[in-house]
C-alpha cells in the first residue's frame, strides 16, 4: 500500500535494494526485466528535472543529480534542487545517501566511491 500510496521511504528503500540486487542476480532475464521496470519508474521520477536525463542505471546516476531528483520528487523539501550542480558529482551523491539515511531512515547501501571514477 504504501508503494501504491507514493510513500517515498519504501520506494528510495526499494531502488537501493534492487540496485544492490543488481549486482547478486544470475538470472539474466529477470535482470533484465527488473533493470527495465527500474530505468522507466526512474525516467518518470525524473522527467523535468534540469540536468538529469536517466538513459541507464549507471552513467546516468553517477553525478548525483538523479538520486536527488527522485528524492525531491516525493520529498522536495529535503533537497534543495536548484542548488544542486551536475559537476559536483562527490557533494550530490553525500547529499542524496545522507538524506536518505538521515531523513528517511534508508540504510546507506552505497558509498559515493561506488560511484566516482578514477582519474
Amino acid at each position: 500500500d504504501d508503494i501504491v500510496d507514493g510513500n517515498p521511504k519504501p520506494i528510495l528503500g526499494l531502488i537501493w535494494t534492487i540496485i544492490l540486487n543488481f549486482e547478486l542476480s544470475h538470472d539474466a532475464e529477470s535482470q533484465a526485466s527488473a533493470k527495465a521496470s527500474l530505468m522507466d519508474w526512474a525516467k518518470r521520477a525524473c522527467r523535468g528535472y534540469k540536468g538529469v536525463d536517466v538513459k541507464n542505471l549507471t552513467s546516468s546516476f553517477r553525478n548525483g543529480m538523479a538520486f536527488n531528483a527522485i528524492i525531491h520528487r516525493f520529498r522536495p523539501e529535503l533537497i534543495e534542487f536548484d542548488k544542486l550542480r551536475p559537476e559536483n558529482a562527490e557533494e550530490n551523491l553525500e547529499n542524496a545517501f545522507s538524506v536518505a539515511e538521515t531523513k528517511l531512515g534508508i540504510p546507506r547501501l552505497l558509498d559515493v566511491e561506488d560511484f566516482i571514477l578514477d582519474e
